[in-house]
């Protein structure tokens, strides 16, 4: 059985993989979502879960992230290294995450494109 802080990677994985995709499709549930993320991966882990069992598709390319591979030396952002010290890398929480997410994709299927800068701009 997958831990709490691999289940929880394993969802970072997925929404990181299909960023625009989710967020078209659940940006505000996955903004919901965001607001259940504390501290505790177990609450998050089941929280996570919950949401990704109302989304078929989104549960099963989640439990098939969770099967079982080979391992290898190197180690995932939320594996201990030496002495139970956090390898090198980005240190955003999951509910960090979610909210750059929305935000920096919020705006891009509903602004208007602006024009480039190296064209001249009619005037009236």
């Amino acid at each position: 059985m997958a831990t709490d802080a691999k289940k929880i990677a394993a969802f970072t994985a997925l929404l990181q993989e299909n960023l625009n995709n989710w967020i078209a499709k659940h940006g505000e549930s996955l903004l919901e979502l965001q607001q259940q993320l504390g501290d505790d991966d177990e609450k998050d882990a089941a929280a996570i879960e919950g949401w990704l069992q109302q989304r078929q598709d989104l549960y099963d390319q989640y439990t098939a992230k969770l099967a079982p591979r080979k391992r290898t030396l190197s180690l995932s952002n939320n594996e201990m290294g030496v002495g139970g010290s956090k390898p090198p890398g980005k240190d955003n929480s999951l509910a960090t995450l979610i909210e750059q997410a929305v935000k920096n994709n919020t705006n891009l299927e509903t602004s208007d494109p602006s024009p480039e800068p190296d064209r001249e701009t009619p005037q009236s």
